[in-house]
């Protein structure tokens, strides 16, 4: 059996993180997939996607207006852009 992980990053898709730059810091902030599995299979998250085999497998077929749309409706929420899981870069100091 393959690794998911390794699968998840040999894909050809789009990873969907918020990008945040404050000064001298860079932050990129993932959307959190059990956020977003969960809210697909609530129906309170309207993107067209397609079912896999479990319920961790679906391929989001949105256009881009739609993810548009979705991205400024969901950029503030800390539940799909959970800060704790952010990768903050720092712009060295020059001697």
């Amino acid at each position: 059996r393959l690794n998911p992980y390794w699968i998840l990053h040999v894909r050809a898709v789009h990873t969907v993180a918020k990008v945040q730059l404050e000064k001298d810091r860079l932050s990129l902030v993932p959307m959190s997939f059990n956020w977003f599995k969960k809210s697909l299979a609530a129906k309170q998250v309207d993107l067209p996607h397609l079912k896999g085999k479990t319920e961790d497998e679906f391929l989001v077929t949105a256009t881009p207006d739609q993810w548009a749309k979705f991205l400024s409706e969901y950029a503030a929420d800390t539940n799909a852009f959970p800060q704790s899981a952010a990768y903050v870069l720092r712009k060295r100091a020059t001697p």
